[in-house]
């Protein structure tokens, strides 16, 4: 079964921004992680943008995104929200018993 990520936000509150390069240089310098696990992407700029600005980025394992990203990413299984939240939990550098 497939779900479109809002369908999973439930009752939590979430606000659909659009952001001019500045403000998006700025989300990018101040994110915990680009998280993209995108399961079809044509080139992948956003990642490319993260990745210059510092921004750890954590993205799905296909297409053309493990070419683009190399080692400079943490790359997913996008259908595995197990491998998304343990790439969340590395880049925080979390410990979890």
């Amino acid at each position: 079964m497939e779900y479109v990520f809002i369908d999973l936000l439930d009752k939590t509150k979430y606000q659909i921004q659009f952001l001019n390069d500045k403000e998006l240089s700025a989300a990018y310098s101040g994110a915990v992680a680009l998280v993209y696990p995108s399961l079809y992407e044509g080139f992948g700029l956003p990642i490319l943008e993260a990745m210059k600005l510092g921004c750890p980025v954590i993205a799905g394992n296909n297409s053309s995104i493990p070419e683009v990203a190399g080692d400079g990413a943490i790359l997913i299984d996008s259908k595995n929200i197990f491998e998304i939240k343990e790439a969340l939990i590395k880049v925080q550098n979390v410990k979890i018993k």
